[in-house]
């Protein structure tokens, strides 16, 4: 039906599934597409957003609501990224740093590269966050977890983001987003020692399977701590925030909305919706206090039966829906941290140890 049958209509960015984090998007695809669009349909009202969540990939937003903006209203046209790119890092971190104007260049030519990101629902996931196994698709059900682009590339972003450190750590928006880039370094960098995690156990060599398995736990301890320095990547904000909605209620409904709270984010609802429905994991969050409950405990006991089996045909299963259950329900009503760290210092006193080009 050609052009809606003549109805209005917004052009839309969905760029994000199940509230699950990930540097992601696809910058020139909507910033030509709203400038196109505008100027050959004849009824396109507006511009809009449809994600199911919004706390990710901030530049999007930024971005997106400003291609609608023109001196020329008959003459939209699309937004010289060059130029934006330059005045947004000026804008968000509160100085000018041409490392930083820099390090956007890459992300736009890696993460945010259409060309580069189009395998499934929203970002590639960690496998930090999957249930784990020896051959790991995605941490969800419809989501993926294979990055096109070189990772090296994006090392060298968060390299330029922390070069002018002390000119822009006053800034927030810097504080985020250089914690968001060193987390989707850690994410990339455990792809590699889950997958050597994994050929070791086949080929039956218990001193590599150990090796392995003690980085990638070590990994997944920094990832835990680079998400602990912003409120927005901790357990506790989710929590707090869902208990403060029943403030004035009884204990029995405060609990009530802190246990869905919590299997939102893991199981999703009952043994039949996770895994006849696939919803197990799929609003999974690279979060502080989620990764060090409940992430990496799960992938403590895998190992630990893997260790064992080494050699074996056979090892012990684990039921991962019974440990996300136990886990919705337990310490119900304790207060949740949401005490920051330093970004910085986390970075320098380990961060060169799981780079992809020194792997």
């Amino acid at each position: 039906m050609e052009k809606f049958l003549n109805t209005p209509w917004v052009y839309c960015m969905l760029n994000n599934f199940g509230g699950r984090l990930g540097l992601h998007g696809h910058i020139e695809n909507f910033v030509n597409g709203v400038a196109q669009a505008a100027a050959q349909a004849d009824h396109m009202a507006g511009i809009g957003i449809t994600p199911e969540a919004s706390v990710n990939n901030p530049v999007l937003y930024d971005l997106f609501f400003e291609t609608i903006w023109s001196d020329d209203g008959e003459n939209l046209s699309a937004i010289n990224l060059d130029e934006w790119f330059k005045d947004y890092t000026t804008r968000r971190y509160g100085a000018e740093s041409q490392s930083a104007y820099e390090a956007m260049q890459i992300l736009n030519d890696t993460v945010y590269n259409p060309e580069l990101n189009m395998k499934g629902q929203g970002a590639p996931e960690s496998v930090v966050n999957a249930r784990p196994g020896l051959d790991i698709g995605a941490a969800s059900t419809w989501g993926n977890a294979v990055i096109d682009y070189d990772k090296a590339e994006l090392e060298k972003a968060a390299a330029l983001l922390l070069k002018d450190y002390d000119k822009l750590k006053d800034s927030a928006g810097y504080q985020y987003d250089l914690a968001n880039v060193l987390e989707q370094v850690l994410s990339n960098t455990a792809q590699e020692y889950q997958k050597k995690m994994a050929d070791a156990f086949r080929e039956g060599d218990a001193e590599k399977f150990e090796k392995m398995s003690n980085s990638f736990l070590e990994i997944i301890t920094k990832v835990e701590e680079v998400t602990g320095t912003q409120e927005e990547f901790m357990l506790g904000t989710w929590l707090e925030s869902a208990k403060a909605l029943a403030k004035n209620a009884d204990d029995f409904t405060k609990e009530l909305y802190e246990l869905n709270a919590r299997g939102l984010i893991t199981t999703w609802g009952s043994i039949e919706q996770a895994n006849s429905g696939g919803l197990i994991d799929y609003s999974n969050r690279q979060w502080s206090g989620l990764t060090s409950d409940y992430y990496k405990p799960r992938w403590e006991k895998w190992i630990a039966e893997r260790k064992k089996g080494i050699g074996r045909r056979r090892v012990k299963k684990i039921t991962q829906q019974q440990i996300g259950l136990k886990w919705n329900g337990r310490g119900l009503g304790a207060i949740t941290n949401i005490q920051r760290k330093q970004t910085v210092w986390i970075w320098k006193s380990w961060g060169q140890r799981f780079l992809i080009s020194i792997l």
